[in-house]
């Protein structure tokens, strides 16, 4: 072979090899683009946040591994009158907080079907805490698990990611009988056409999280179940939000209920407490830019150590209206309605909400600024105990009612 026609061949197979490495690289960046995408839809549907941010991340060499960074952060301001107790506090408070930062990491191992999430929190005190942090599988055909500290299916309106939530805090009413997060496993089923969703856990009672198995709140066993049906558009598009941003979006209706009953942990000096709760739930949001919101919730107490078992009542409507496609108009009322028995002739306790959010970039929440105005009927020291201080919706103790508070909010969602 002359020198020229090896030089040829040589040259030949060298950009042969060069144009299947590169091919190779490309082919294993959109198979790990791939498996990153599915993993992120994959954790969505089992409980993360991946919607409304953009999800930074790093892929494994293969593929078959991610790792997601997200969050947000909360600089709110509030302004709270209130009756001044014949001179006993402050009539007039002012200030502001960071009541909600998140750092979330979660993302696939082995297999996009292999999901995990952790979720931690910091507060308006400075203080770090574990939200979530929980291993999940998807099954597939519908069917999902998870297993670690999670969300208890309970309230749709607790199933808000914190970023997404309409008003800028939850209601009273969900204060008082959202389960919160819990520790345990959790089984969840969807149909084929994302029409309906069943979901059940076996855990260690409401409110359990970061707590270890003898912590004298933990229960000695829990179990929930909850169910979704969508009557228009799909179950889990409304996940972790009450509304989509904007309009132009397809019509949704969904409604749902829950089950909820714990016996609370047997030990000495303390009382045998059982707990049922059941609840349900309706949300409407329109592509035309107006949405509402209705829940119920009853409550059944029975402790060993007190003469009465109590029945307490929560209840909420809320709505909004995009007025235009970065701004919307919201208004909402819940009510706690204590049980007759509980101490001090408890009466119920009602709030009013009347705000706007403001979306400086079209459907999307990454940056949202918002103002609302909440009127806290009654006293809180008349319920009966359900009712406490929640300074960050603005309610402090008050012995009179008809506190008034004004709250104005700066998010960034990354």
């Amino acid at each position: 072979m002359s020198p020229k026609i090896r030089l040829m061949v040589m040259a030949g197979t060298a950009f042969a090899a060069s144009a299947a490495t590169a091919q190779s690289l490309d082919q294993t960046r959109e198979y790990a683009a791939e498996v990153m995408a599915d993993a992120q839809q994959r954790t969505s549907l089992l409980g993360s946040s991946a919607a409304h941010h953009s999800q930074f991340g790093l892929t494994s060499a293969d593929g078959s591994s991610t790792l997601n960074f997200s969050g947000w952060h909360q600089t709110r301001y509030t302004i709270t009158a209130l009756d001044d107790n014949g001179g006993a506090q402050d009539d007039f408070e002012t200030g502001f907080s960071t009541p909600d930062t998140r750092l979330i990491f979660d993302g696939s191992v082995a297999s996009p079907d292999t999901t995990y999430k952790i979720e931690i929190y910091i507060n308006q005190n400075g203080s770090f805490g574990l939200m979530d942090a929980y291993l999940a599988h998807d099954f597939g055909n519908g069917n999902s698990g998870w297993v670690g500290q999670f969300t208890a299916p309970v309230n749709r309106e607790t199933f808000q990611e914190d970023n997404q939530t309409q008003k800028i805090e939850r209601s009273i009413q969900d204060a008082v009988f959202s389960a919160g997060q819990i520790q345990g496993a959790a089984f969840s089923h969807t149909d084929e056409g994302n029409t309906w969703r069943i979901t059940g856990a076996f855990h260690d009672g409401a409110n359990t999280a970061d707590s270890p198995y003898n912590a004298a709140n933990d229960g000695d066993w829990a179990v929930t179940a909850r169910g979704d049906f969508a009557i228009n558009g799909q179950v889990d598009d409304y996940f972790s939000t009450l509304r989509k941003v904007g309009t132009g979006h397809e019509d949704a209706m969904i409604v749902g209920g829950y089950f909820h009953i714990q016996q609370n942990a047997d030990q000495p000096g303390s009382s045998d407490v059982t707990l049922i709760q059941a609840g349900a739930d309706f949300l409407m949001d329109s592509g035309e830019g107006w949405n509402v919101y209705a829940a119920g919730n009853l409550r059944h107490t029975d402790a060993d150590a007190a003469p009465d078992e109590f029945l307490d009542l929560g209840l909420i409507i809320q709505g909004g209206y995009f007025v235009s496609e970065g701004t919307e108009v919201f208004a909402a009322w819940d009510c706690v309605n204590p049980d007759d028995d509980r101490a001090g002739d408890a009466d119920p306790f009602n709030t009013v909400a009347v705000g706007v959010n403001h979306f400086p970039f079209a459907n999307s929440q990454a940056v949202k600024l918002s103002a609302q105005v909440n009127i806290f009927i009654d006293a809180t020291t008349e319920t009966g105990g359900l009712v406490s201080q929640n300074t960050n919706a603005g309610l402090l103790t008050d012995t009179e009612g008809g506190q008034v508070s004004v709250l104005g909010q700066a998010q960034v969602t990354f």
